[in-house]
């Protein structure tokens, strides 16, 4: 049997408002305002009258709440210093809030394609095997170029999004933009390892590489050559023109010795007018050579200072890092020592560190 319902409410704007939620819900409704006693007159039939106006407020009140609370939270995406994201199974970014803008770029932009692709390897094994097995990451960091030039770095963490069956359909996670705090930090690390004047490594991080180098000696038998270089007639140019001059000639120094040595050698200055050269896995006669070579370099340079020239030399020790070597310490001493008879001998003078000699004799090269 049948039954109509009847939905009986004095004010029309209820039945309006009933209607459409009921048509957003996909039911398809007649009503009829009346009274409940008008309503059973109107069939002879059993009628079943449902008074739904007091619901109908209800619901409407809490779609209102959601949409104010989905407003809020979009709101907040919109405005937060983070970026929310999200991708799906391939790693691929499928959603994103607007995240911020850096300098006309928005930083989401760059963040496309894989995500495992834009991790780098080297530092971010831990995500990547979390990315692959499914499980939550925090603090990777990621670097991207950015279209109008430069870079941005984020900080990455997320977690999988696995439904109640167990499928796997992605991650969701927050990007906070490190650019600046990455910048900085660099900057103050790269302060702390290297000269204010020349821009080389200095005392404390040529001590460092040294070190390091001598662990590996040890470690895989590796030879390396340590130079300790003492400027010539330098006090002569800061004592006559100056300190402007002393820094400008270092600062020159620096450039041309710079251009003597590979790539990966590292070149400090110590202090003053004392410079070194960490040669790795390089042979005496190698060093020998590149020792030479610096020396006719300087030899060869003619220091301009407000129309007067200045000439400049200097004197090299050698000691080679081996797995024979008491520690790093001790090759920096050698180095020394071996630069302290250079000096005795005259200017412009190579002198090789002979580990026989325990008094620190050094002999010619």
């Amino acid at each position: 049997m049948n039954k109509k319902a009847f939905i009986f409410e004095d004010n029309d704007n209820n039945l309006e408002k009933i209607s459409e939620i009921l048509r957003k819900a996909g039911v398809s409704a007649r009503f009829m305002p009346c009274s409940l006693e008008n309503a059973r007159t109107l069939s002879s039939e059993p009628v079943d009258c449902v008074k739904l106006a007091h619901k109908a407020r209800e619901l409407e009140r809490a779609h209102e709440r959601l949409k104010w609370s989905e407003a809020r939270m979009r709101h907040f995406a919109r405005i937060a210093a983070d970026w929310f994201w999200e991708t799906d199974e391939d790693h691929h970014l499928i959603w994103s809030s607007d995240g911020p803008i850096r300098e006309g770029d928005r930083l989401t932009d760059a963040f496309s394609g894989c995500l495992p692709g834009l991790l780098p390897g080297e530092h971010c094994a831990e995500t990547l095997a979390a990315l692959k097995e499914g499980r939550p990451f925090r603090d990777a960091v990621l670097e991207l170029e950015l279209e109008r030039g430069g870079r941005a770095a984020f900080r990455l963490s997320g977690e999988a999004l696995i439904d109640p069956s167990g499928y796997f359909s992605g991650f969701r996670g927050v990007g906070h933009d490190i650019t600046d705090a990455l910048r900085i930090s660099r900057q103050i690390r790269h302060e702390a390892n290297h000269d204010a004047l020349t821009g080389l490594a200095n005392r404390r991080e040529f001590k460092r590489r040294v070190q390091r180098a001598w662990l590996r000696s040890r470690q895989e038998g590796a030879v390396h050559a340590l130079c300790f270089i003492d400027l010539d007639r330098f006090k002569v140019v800061n004592d006559h023109a100056g300190q402007a001059a002393g820094d400008a000639l270092l600062t020159q120094l620096a450039e041309v010795m710079q251009g003597q040595v590979r790539g990966a050698d590292t070149l400090a200055r110590l202090g003053g007018d004392e410079f070194c050269v960490l040669l790795e896995n390089c042979a005496l006669e190698q060093a020998v050579r590149v020792s030479d070579n610096l020396l006719g370099t300087l030899r060869a340079l003619r220091f301009e200072w407000q129309g007067e020239f200045y000439s400049v030399s200097a004197c090299v020790g050698i000691t080679l890092i081996t797995p024979e070597t008491e520690d790093a310490t001790r090759a920096l001493v050698e180095a020394d020592v071996a630069c302290y008879a250079a000096k005795k001998l005259g200017r412009d003078q190579v002198q090789v560190y002979r580990s026989s000699d325990c008094c620190g004799h050094t002999a010619g090269a």
